[in-house]
C-alpha cells in the first residue's frame, strides 16, 4: 500500500510541477508587462 500511494504522490508532484511551470511563465509574462508599463506611466 505504501508504495502505491508513493507512486501517486509522485505522480501528483510531476503533476504539480507542470503546472506551476506554466503558471510561472504567465507570471513571468505579467510581471514584465508591468514593469513595463510603470516603466512607460513615470
Amino acid at each position: 500500500m505504501s508504495n502505491h500511494s508513493v507512486a501517486d504522490f509522485r505522480m501528483w508532484m510531476t503533476d504539480w510541477k507542470n503546472e506551476i511551470l506554466q503558471v510561472d511563465s504567465l507570471y513571468s509574462i505579467f510581471v514584465t508587462l508591468t514593469a513595463l508599463e510603470l516603466s512607460v506611466t513615470r
